[in-house]
């Protein structure tokens, strides 16, 4: 045991020695965490490109709710999740809700049963909310898009009756039900309902003799207002946000840079390594009385110690420096342990690839590389579409960087944290052992 402490100590008194290395170990990551982190800053969630993102569902089924949803889907400040075909992708109200509660979707608009039957009634009362054939869900804390979304969905309202015009006897059925109401509403005036029977009666006769297309191009600035009418009946739903994903840019961006750290460990004792073959210092431990077994150990423990080292490091000026929260404590420390050992596996297999330090560090920088990339060292794993995601499982870099994100924002619990934190093992025993093989053939050869 002692030899192999005496040997951890002395590799990690020459990385010390290293600045360059020391470098690419502690300062490059966080140079990346904070660059990264200040780009995503700028984003906004929910829609991308500054979008508000929406889900939409559609009870009604019909016609013209299938024209309203695409109306909204056209929307330039709106983003609505498409099917293949590009129409909007319509999901059950309970799922929509789900996706704003959890922070997927800013909002969701609902058109229920009766939407397209009935039309849009541009004189019904806004006190009628019991029959809102509307309903909106929104995070009541996020004013501005609420009150953006209501100015969206009555321009959008408007554009949709425009758009009804063009059927001529969906419309007549529009004008006589609305003339109805008005008719048999005592709220108002029997002057202003005389005034209101011969403005329906002008409007059926003007619709017939104009092309109602061209009107279809118009916009309008005062769809809805406060005069006791409105567009379309709208039922405000507020949505409670769960505490869910990351609250901050940095908490992405931090575990790709602590990958960085480990990669740099990883490269730097696997060139220490060759160094000390070439040197011949390897052959002098191997004729002292320190096995095989113990030098492996000992420079894996070295390895180990400054990947935690690094890891630790990144962690405490995202905590102390950035206010950033660390998650769950224990369960990140098993990350780090497990992202550790796995990084030994790795980098005894490095040394490895050449015989010499030029040769290594080439080869170990070629062939993390394309792992790198697909695990989430360039682009968070967060920001990959989803078949990326997917194919990003061959690599062991996205195990560990899910280990780190699991603990801190993803919110894993201890049967999530299993399966990457057991890959990551998995790894470091399987290259350790292949690299333990290797060495002694190596040795038994010279």
């Amino acid at each position: 045991m002692n030899n192999i402490v005496h040997l951890m100590f002395k590799d990690l008194r020459l990385l010390v020695r290293d600045r360059f290395g020391l470098f690419w170990i502690f300062v490059f990551p966080l140079v990346y965490a904070l660059f990264f982190g200040a780009i995503f800053s700028g984003q906004s969630g929910g829609g991308g490109g500054g979008k508000i993102g929406i889900a939409v569902v559609d009870q009604d089924e019909s016609t013209s709710s299938k024209a309203f949803l695409e109306l909204l889907a056209k929307h330039p400040s709106l983003s609505v999740r498409q099917n293949e075909d590009g129409s909007p992708r319509s999901m059950p109200l309970d799922a929509a809700r789900d996706l704003v509660r959890r922070g997927k979707r800013a909002a969701y608009v609902a058109l229920r049963k009766g939407f397209g039957d009935q039309g849009i009634d541009v004189f019904a009362p806004s006190r009628d909310v019991a029959q809102a054939l509307v309903e909106v869900g929104v995070d009541p804390s996020r004013s501005a898009e609420k009150g953006y979304l209501q100015g969206i969905l009555a321009e959008s309202t408007f554009r949709h009756t425009i758009d009804g015009f063009a059927d001529r006897e969906k419309t007549k059925r529009d004008i006589a039900r609305m003339s109805a109401r008005v008719r048999d509403d005592p709220a108002i005036p029997a002057p202003q309902k005389l005034l209101l029977g011969v403005f329906f009666s002008a409007l059926d006769r003007f619709l017939a003799g104009i092309d109602v297309s061209a009107l279809a191009s118009s916009t309008s600035d005062g769809a809805s207002g406060e005069s006791g009418m409105n567009l379309a009946r709208i039922d405000l739903v507020d949505v409670t946000v769960e505490d869910e994903g990351p609250q901050s840019a940095f908490q992405i961006t931090f575990p790709s840079a602590i990958l960085w750290g480990l990669i740099g460990c990883a490269s730097g004792f696997a060139i220490m390594i060759v160094r000390e073959r070439t040197l011949g210092t390897m052959a002098r431990l191997l004729t002292s009385p320190v096995t095989l077994s113990e030098i492996l150990l000992g420079k894996g423990a070295a390895c180990f110690v400054t990947c935690v080292a690094a890891t630790l490091f990144l962690l405490l000026v995202a905590w102390i420096g950035l206010g950033i929260g660390l998650g769950s404590i224990p369960k990140l420390l098993v990350g780090v342990a497990a992202s550790a050992f796995s990084f030994v596996g790795i980098m005894l297999v490095c040394s490895l690839l050449g015989k010499t330090e030029q040769a290594v560090a080439g080869a170990t920088w070629g062939l993390m590389m394309p792992f790198v990339m697909l695990g989430g060292g360039m682009v968070p794993l967060i920001a990959m579409p989803s078949w990326m995601q997917q194919l990003s499982s061959v690599s062991p870099f996205k195990w560990c960087i899910l280990a780190l994100e699991g603990a801190i924002w993803r919110g894993f619990s201890w049967a999530e944290m299993v399966t990457p934190c057991l890959i990551l093992v998995g790894v470091g025993v399987a290259g350790a052992t292949v690299a333990f093989f290797l060495f002694r053939r190596t040795v038994a050869r010279a």
